[in-house]
């Protein structure tokens, strides 16, 4: 390993022991310091009233703005027990008209379904889907808040978290589409992803041609499928191209980055809205100029929930072969000559038959779209759209008159119709 590399590493480890340790300061002085000057403390710099109204569950979000909700509960072929959340219908409605289209929407890394309705009535995709129309479903990845039971398996276990974006694609999607087909009485239904929920739909659709072909239409929001070489910083590709070994010693073989709930709990909404913004600034160099401050405050506080080490595991291996593949268990991959010894199946996203539709912002490094746009089926629509960074899609202000008109009209195009075969 060249000595920069080196050097980077030992700088991550610095950084992550020191964090550790502030952490644990906090924790003892708070467990040790009087009831009463805790809470005044907490008062002063706005971690208890202030951050009251930030602390729902989305079943709060959802029937706090006016809006029917249910939670379903799904169990995958592998013992996962994950809840689907369902907004049937709009708050102007007393029940779900006959012959509603339906919508699965699917979060990204480290997401819940919280994000789609976290940024207010008037700004979250999910209700502008409702008031349109659509009984709307909000999926959720094994391992996070809302699927964080195994029918035989412990969270607290290793073996618990022993999952990829492979399982995502391959369990969680398929018993999530399967439910909802079943309860809303539907052949098909369309699904909007965001990032990481745009790579496991379309994992699933060039995978599982059974399931693929409930599926009317995918629109992908800031898709990733490869990526990009100016993703990270130098600091974050040291670790990326490190062995498996090196990212479980520095994040351990569980949840990934546990301690962010423990830091959301505790600092004050304006300084962790700042953390947020000088962490995805000095990682991924997003500006966030199309978040307002207001809505940043809210939907800061819904970004983290919890997955597994080895799905970023996954990713770092997805970045280093440039392809979008099924994770790796060959510890040779990361050898000298690993690539003429061990290459593991690519997902054949160019095989697709469902209606594609693709939005991405021009100014969205964290993906390589030469390696997305160069594999999608002829028939796939794409957009760039104008100075939008990643996570624009979930959170800017002018989401709501630019983007989501654009999604209901494709979606109105193929609501509850069936794919074609795929092209095996």
């Amino acid at each position: 390993m060249p000595l920069f590399r080196l050097a980077q590493l030992v700088f991550a480890v610095v950084i992550l022991v020191v964090e550790s340790f502030s952490r644990s300061v906090v924790y003892f002085f708070r467990r040790f310091l009087p009831t009463s000057w805790d809470d005044r403390i907490r008062e002063f710099f706005g971690t208890t009233s202030e951050r009251g109204e930030y602390i729902l569950d989305v079943n709060e979000l959802v029937t706090r703005n006016g809006y029917p909700f249910e939670a379903h509960t799904v169990i995958t072929a592998d013992g996962y027990v994950l809840q689907l959340h369902r907004i049937p219908h709009s708050r102007e409605e007393s029940s779900r008209p006959a012959n509603r289209p339906v919508v699965l929407l699917q979060h990204g890394m480290l997401m819940c379904s919280e994000v789609w309705v976290s940024n207010g009535a008037s700004q979250s995709l999910a209700f502008y889907l409702a008031d349109a129309g659509y009984d709307v479903w909000l999926g959720n990845n094994r391992g996070n808040k809302y699927a964080y039971k195994h029918l035989r398996l412990s969270p607290h276990t290793e073996a618990f978290w022993d999952f990829s974006i492979d399982d995502f694609a391959l369990y969680d999607m398929p018993a999530m589409i399967n439910h909802i087909c079943r309860i809303s009485n539907v052949p098909a239904i369309s699904i909007i992803g965001f990032s990481q929920g745009t790579a496991q739909t379309f994992a699933m659709l060039a995978s599982n041609y059974e399931t693929a072909q409930k599926v009317s239409c995918f629109i992908a929001l800031s898709p990733v499928t490869a990526i990009s070489k100016r993703a990270f910083n130098s600091i974050v590709n040291t670790v990326a191209r490190s062995r498996p070994e090196m990212v479980y010693l520095l994040f351990g073989r569980k949840s990934l980055l546990p301690a962010a709930l423990f830091w959301k709990e505790n600092l004050p909404v304006w300084l962790f809205v700042r953390v947020i913004d000088n962490c995805v600034k000095l990682l991924f160099n997003w500006d966030t100029r199309h978040i307002p401050q207001k809505h940043k405050a809210l939907a800061y506080q819904y970004l983290y929930s919890h997955t597994s080490v080895k799905a970023l595991v996954h990713w770092f291996q997805i970045a280093r072969s440039g392809e979008f593949q099924m994770f790796s268990d060959c510890e040779r991959y990361y050898g000298k000559d690993s690539y003429s010894r061990h290459t593991p199946p690519v997902y054949a996203i160019e095989r697709i038959t469902t209606p594609l539709s693709i939005f991405f912002g021009n100014a969205d490094f964290l993906f390589d779209r030469s390696v997305l746009l160069e594999k999608l089926p002829k028939s796939a629509t794409v957009e760039a759209v104008e100075g939008f960074e990643h996570m624009d899609f979930l959170y800017s202000d002018i989401s709501r008159q630019t983007i989501y008109p654009k999604l209901t009209q494709i979606l109105n195009q193929h609501a509850n119709h069936k794919s074609p075969p795929a092209n095996i």
